[in-house]
C-alpha cells in the first residue's frame, strides 16, 4: 500500500479547510520556504507512489529516485517531495544517515524537524556528493525543484541508511560511511 499524504497549497486557513488534506501550506511555520513546498501535490507517476519513506531498522541502504518517462516532465519548476522516518523500533542517539548521488538541474532543499507545524527546525540546501545525518526522533521533509526557467529535466538519486548507534563499536563517522556503503 503507498505510503501517501494529501497536502494542498493555501493562502489562508480558511481555504485548507475546504479540503480533505492531512495539512495545507498554512499550517507549516511561516519562516519555512521547504515545508510551504512540501505541502503542495506532486505527481506520482513520475516522483513514485511513495512520498513516506521508513528507513529499514536492518540498515539496509534505500534510494529515492525519480520513476517511469521522468525526463520529459521533471523540468521547467516542477516538484517531488519526500518525508524519510525512522522505523518504529529506533531509540535515542540514532541517525538516518542520508548521501546525495545524482543532482542536476535540481536543487534539494530539506527540513530535518521532530513534526510539519513545528517552528523548531533545520532547513538545508544540499548539493550532489553531500552526505549528511539527521537524529531520532526527528523527520526528513525533502523537496526536489527543477529550476523554473530551464527546459533542461531534472535528475536526483538519494540514498539513505538507518544507523544504530545502539547495536555498533564503530565510531559514528565509520557507522556513518559503511551505512551507505562508502566503505
Amino acid at each position: 500500500m503507498p505510503k501517501t499524504e494529501f497536502g494542498i497549497c493555501c493562502r489562508t486557513e480558511a481555504v485548507c479547510q475546504k479540503y480533505n488534506s492531512n495539512f495545507c501550506s498554512f499550517e507549516a511555520p511561516h519562516n519555512s520556504t521547504t515545508l510551504h513546498m512540501w505541502s503542495c501535490p506532486h505527481t506520482p507517476l513520475y516522483c513514485g507512489k511513495n512520498e513516506m519513506h521508513v528507513a529499514p531498522i536492518t540498515g539496509k541502504i534505500n534510494s529515492i529516485k525519480p520513476q517511469s518517462n521522468y525526463l520529459d516532465w521533471f523540468k521547467a519548476g516542477e516538484s517531488c517531495k519526500y518525508k524519510i522516518v525512522f522505523p518504529s523500533d529506533a531509540g535515542r542517539y540514532d541517525k538516518i544517515a542520508v548521501k546525495v548521488n545524482e543532482l542536476s538541474n535540481t536543487k534539494l532543499m530539506t527540513v530535518d524537524t521532530d513534526m510539519y507545524k513545528s517552528y523548531k527546525f533545520k532547513e538545508n540546501e544540499f548539493s550532489k556528493g553531500d552526505i549528511f545525518t539527521f537524529e531520532y526522533p526527528n523527520i526528513l521533509f525533502a523537496v526536489f525543484l527543477t529550476n523554473n526557467t530551464n527546459e533542461l529535466p531534472g535528475d536526483f538519486d538519494l540514498t539513505y541508511a538507518y544507523v544504530d548507534r545502539n547495536s555498533t563499536n564503530y565510531m559514528e563517522e565509520d557507522a556513518i560511511v559503511e551505512a551507505l556503503g562508502l566503505a
